[in-house]
């Protein structure tokens, strides 16, 4: 491999970016961006930001997002992505990374009705929505794009924290590029240019991945928006031209899906962050008149398999990875184009040849209650099995006066608390029903779709409050 890539693999002349949001950062809604345009954009806003070492992405505005991404790139510094955007967030990760500050798209956020910049008052910040908006620079054949070296920290990103405490993950530019171009053999549909909606934030590392850098390498023009709302969905996929590719997460599918809006043709869907019933995948190849293409990775290393969910439930390993799976049950992962190798899995695999494996579930899931063996991904994939269940989420909870560990879900549901009991003790052993089972109005899931162990213990405990107090 050479020292240096190019920041950007692609034709200078190809569409880049569908804008369809109203607010983008340098173009009206629907404009087709070129990969010219692009460059031109990054290489102005690289010459306006500030001095440091590191820069905290918050832009909401995918295209924003790309922009500042590829600028801080391009200035020698580095992307940290958070793994959400609060500002006690902003502020741990300037106290760890002391020369840096923030760059975002001037997103408001309403507090007690009075809007705000979601940004710590404290840090130095550049809101991309202000920057000198003079004239792109005039694009030539011969525009320079910049070349990056292949051991430059392009980026930090960090767990989702939805088991703990959330943990950084370094990736050089090099090793960006050689995982971009093994995910472009297994993401992307035969087609000479794909354009795709992500429901996921540009933050998350799936999200990273599929709507970041596959755009750079790959023929693929990425809407600006990240809408959540299935109505938001739908719209913005009948602006988009065919062929269509959209990226999600079971969450915002399972809502899709329940809002039997009409969705135009999408030729394939890319689906991750947790495991999709097989039904549900049916479901959606159904609805969207293409096929479902279930994703498994991991934050510290990114995809590494795939799996046709609607067809089958073995997972297939992706060109450059190793699996070694050792004693008690752990799974190591090799792959060269990491900068760190050798990573433990925190998942449970069972391999039925060197390339496809069955997914038993995460190392935290698995329970023994009496004696006996169950997972709480199986307790949580029944409950949003059961009609009118529209979000669930199961975990251990330790009772504080007696030390006992006891079984709890919390459930957003159109139905009576006794009949999802009913409905579980019909495949489950009576060990396995939750002892405390809470009916919520909606969970409060990231936008990535993950669900933080603190923030779902907050949830419970607010509503043993109230319960207390009748």
């Amino acid at each position: 491999m050479p020292s240096q890539i190019p920041l950007l693999l692609r034709p200078l002349s190809e569409a880049f970016c569908v804008f369809t949001h109203p607010d983008a950062l340098v173009a009206s809604p629907s404009k087709i961006v070129s990969c010219a345009e692009f460059i031109s954009d990054v290489q102005r806003l690289s010459s306006q930001l500030p001095e440091g070492s590191y820069a905290i992405n918050l832009c909401s505005d995918r295209y924003a997002f790309l922009v500042a991404f590829c600028a801080v790139i391009v200035r020698g510094s580095t992307n940290l992505l958070p793994p959400n955007k609060n500002t006690a967030t902003q502020s741990l990760l300037t106290e760890q990374y002391s020369t840096s500050y923030v760059v975002h798209n001037g997103d408001m956020l309403v507090v007690d009705d009075v809007e705000h910049i979601n940004v710590a008052s404290f840090l130095l910040a550049t809101n991309l929505s202000e920057c000198d908006d003079e004239a792109r620079v005039t694009i030539k054949e011969s525009i320079q794009v910049p070349a990056i070296s292949v051991d430059h920290l392009a980026a930090i990103s960090f767990t989702s924290g939805s088991t703990g405490r959330s943990q950084p993950n370094h990736k050089t530019w090099g090793s960006i590029v050689r995982g971009s171009a093994i995910n472009g053999q297994y993401f992307l549909p035969k087609k000479s240019l794909v354009y795709v909606l992500a429901t996921v934030p540009a933050q998350h590392m799936w999200g990273l991945e599929t709507s970041v850098y596959l755009p750079l390498f790959s023929s693929v023009c990425v809407s600006s928006a990240q809408p959540l709302f299935a109505q938001d969905i739908v719209n913005h996929l009948h602006r988009l031209p065919e062929p269509r590719l959209l990226i999600s997460t079971p969450v915002h599918l399972r809502y899709l899906l329940s809002s039997e809006l009409v969705l135009p043709q999408i030729d394939r869907v890319l689906c991750a962050t947790s495991p999709l019933a097989q039904a549900l995948a049916c479901q959606i190849e159904i609805a969207c008149c293409g096929e479902l293409m279930e994703i498994y990775g991991c934050s510290e290393i990114g995809s590494m398999a795939y799996r046709r969910t609607a067809t089958t439930e073995y997972w297939t390993v992706f060109d450059g990875l190793e699996f070694n799976v050792l004693g008690q049950g752990e799974t190591r992962v090799v792959a060269k184009h990491l900068p760190v190798s050798d990573i433990v899995l925190q998942d449970r695999l069972s391999f039925i040849d060197t390339t496809r494996f069955q997914l038993l579930g995460r190392n935290s899931d698995a329970i023994n209650i009496a004696g006996k063996r169950g997972s709480i991904a199986e307790i949580t994939n029944l409950l949003l099995a059961i009609d009118h269940v529209q979000d669930a989420a199961v975990l251990i909870v330790n009772n504080r006066s007696t030390d006992i560990e006891r079984l709890v879900a919390v459930v957003v549901a159109d139905a009576e608390k006794n009949v999802i009991i009913a409905a579980l003790r019909e495949h489950l052993d009576p060990v396995f029903i939750p002892k405390s089972l809470y009916l919520v109005g909606r969970l409060p899931r990231e936008t990535s779709g993950k669900l933080p162990r603190k923030v779902l213990l907050e949830v419970i405990e607010q509503h043993t409050n109230k319960l207390s107090e009748r």
